[in-house]
């Protein structure tokens, strides 16, 4: 499979590095599914975003609007520099920062997005041919795909002003909505497309 440099989404080009940070497939139903969310999220009202784990910052610069203040994170600096590149690209103005999760920002955000490995390791080990193009901590969500959702849900409470949306397998929905619910969290809304959802969480 080839990884395109630059791929369009949401009407706008984000450049890509295959090997150092996750790329997008622009023909696979994720891609699909993750644009659909996008333009759903943008019909909400929101001042602020926080993209965890923003990978090229596609999610976050795309639910980018004048006045929204937008920040991003991730554990991986190839994908902090990436961000930023993308950022300056199409004029998007951010804070991008290195580190886990929430660990780096402080404050409440109206917006949280977060699409986290949620790949099981059975999983990544049955792609192999995929090893040299996906790094697999973007990818690698543990024995159920999940391990990433439970630090993040575990952790999101004093972050989240309003939503925390997260993008997972379908065949997952029941589980996040027993995490989500444990660590205080209701699911408003769900999003379907194909195999893919998003969960759109409140307190």
């Amino acid at each position: 499979m080839q990884f395109p440099p630059i791929v369009e989404f949401c009407s706008q080009s984000f450049l890509q590095q295959p090997g150092l940070v996750i790329p997008a497939v622009p023909q696979s139903s994720h891609f699909a599914a993750q644009q659909q969310f996008v333009h759903y999220l943008r019909t909400l009202k929101y001042s602020s975003v926080l993209d965890l784990g923003a990978g090229s910052g596609m999610l976050g610069i795309s639910l980018w609007q004048q006045g929204v203040q937008l920040t991003m994170t991730d554990l991986n600096p190839h994908a902090v520099a990436l961000a930023e590149e993308n950022s300056r690209r199409l004029a998007v103005p951010s804070v991008c920062l290195q580190g886990s999760w929430f660990e780096p920002v402080t404050g409440q955000y109206d917006l949280v997005i977060v699409n986290p490995p949620h790949g099981t390791t059975a999983e990544w080990h049955q792609y192999e041919w995929a090893h040299a193009w996906v790094p697999k901590i973007s990818v690698d969500g543990g024995l159920d795909g999940l391990d990433s959702l439970r630090t993040i849900f575990s952790q999101a409470a004093p972050y989240v002003n309003h939503y925390l949306c997260a993008v997972y397998a379908r065949s997952q929905h029941a589980l996040v909505l027993d995490l989500a619910q444990s660590h205080g969290f209701h699911c408003a809304e769900v999003i379907d497309h194909q195999d893919t959802c998003m969960g759109i969480y409140l307190q």
